[in-house]
């Protein structure tokens, strides 16, 4: 993961970003999450109220320049970004002229390849984001954090050939990861919850596909104070596009969602057995 960071993505830096319809928005940076990994994620508030949007949020950046693919395990950066290679991939773009097929991974002494690679995978990553939040609309706010939209993002330290896109996204302060709870919080129901909401998913065509401990809350319920099953970060998301009822299952028995989800529930008990929790 890569934890270069801009002079932008600091405490209290003011970040300027652009809503459909030229509505630019300004927030002052409470926290940014590092090290970044396939995104840029930072805690904001609004310095000026905008009817739609809560005073606090998360907005979550795409910006290939910062895509962690670039560093080594080390932190070494073997792929740094230039302006010129960025603009040439972004002229072969608007020209119709693929430099790679897509998804080929780049020869590392092709510059304008890598920065294309990097484009696109960022701008897959956010368009399955979008479209995992509008199939899972049924949920947002309460089992997922709500999406408010999305907006470029203007703010910049150098020339850039192209305005990365963001994510608009509710914060949720009374929720932690569950790594951080104690194994007496894991009530049966709330066990189940985990499974039961995944299970959901899938029928809607969303497999979340990145179930570590940091993107599986716990969170307060504010209607009866009981705790509740929360998902975040539907950057790697797999969405249905066609498959058969067979051909989608087995693609769900294979990212397995559910066996990780029950390996983090393992690790909170303290134990193998967790089939008196989960099984109906």
């Amino acid at each position: 993961m890569n934890s270069n960071v801009s002079s932008f993505y600091t405490p209290n830096s003011e970040l300027v970003l652009e809503r459909d319809g030229g509505c630019k928005l300004t927030v002052k940076v409470i926290q940014v999450f590092t090290p970044f990994s396939s995104s840029q994620v930072s805690l904001v508030r609004l310095t000026n109220d905008i009817p739609d949007l809560p005073s606090v949020f998360i907005v979550k950046t795409f910006d290939p320049r910062f895509d962690s693919i670039r560093f080594t395990a080390k932190g070494e950066n073997r792929w740094p970004w230039s302006l010129q290679a960025e603009a040439e991939a972004e002229d072969l773009r608007r020209r119709g002229i693929p430099k790679q097929t897509e998804y080929d991974f780049p020869d590392r002494n092709d510059p304008v390849g890598v920065e294309e690679y990097c484009f696109k995978g960022m701008d897959c990553d956010c368009s399955g984001e979008v479209e995992a939040y509008l199939r899972l609309q049924a949920f947002q706010g309460h089992h997922i954090p709500k999406l408010y939209g999305e907006a470029n993002f203007i703010t910049t330290d150098v020339r850039r050939a192209i305005i990365p896109r963001s994510l608009l996204i509710q914060y949720i302060p009374n929720a932690v990861t569950i790594d951080k709870i104690s194994k007496d919080l894991v009530t049966t129901s709330l066990a189940k919850s985990f499974f039961h909401l995944l299970k959901s998913f899938h029928a809607l065509g969303v497999i979340h596909n990145d179930l570590h401990h940091d993107n599986i809350l716990v969170a307060d319920s504010s209607e009866n104070l009981q705790a509740r099953a929360v998902f975040i970060d539907f950057g790697e998301v797999c969405l249905r596009d066609g498959e058969t009822d067979e051909e989608w299952a087995k693609i769900v028995r294979c990212l397995g969602d559910e066996r990780f989800m029950r390996r983090q529930l393992q690790k909170v008990l303290g134990t193998e057995d967790v089939a008196c929790f989960i099984d109906d």
